[in-house]
């Protein structure tokens, strides 16, 4: 594929460009919606990065790290209510592991505040 040529010459625009044209062709491309969503946040592109995650969530809806991404763009967006149910999905689908505690608390306290905060 041609973005895996891009991604491999480390030419992230292009590669951006042509993910963004498949994603638009296409409605079942998890692996490109989910590279958008890197490509995108890095750029603090929050719109597109909301889009990918909607568009790869209507894929499959069990992955915790693209509710995440939903979540996180949501409160960039000013889309509180929608950055708390994704980071609560995120926090039912998440595994109880010891490797995961921190991470998942940190979760817990940003959706405490969203809620205080709302």
């Amino acid at each position: 594929m041609l973005a895996a040529v891009y991604r491999g010459l480390k030419d992230e625009e292009k590669e951006r460009e042509t993910l963004t044209q498949i994603a638009e062709a296409a409605s079942d491309e998890p692996d490109v919606y989910e590279r958008l969503m890197e490509l995108e946040s890095n750029r603090k592109n929050w719109p597109a990065v909301f889009t990918n995650a909607a568009r790869c969530l209507a894929v499959n809806p069990l992955v915790p790290y693209v509710h995440s991404y939903l979540g996180m763009a949501s409160e960039e967006l000013g889309r509180v209510p929608q950055a708390i149910d994704s980071y609560r999905t995120v926090l039912k689908l998440e595994p109880r592991s010891e490797e995961h505690t921190s991470e998942l608390q940190s979760l817990r306290h940003l959706v405490c505040r969203l809620l205080l905060e709302k």
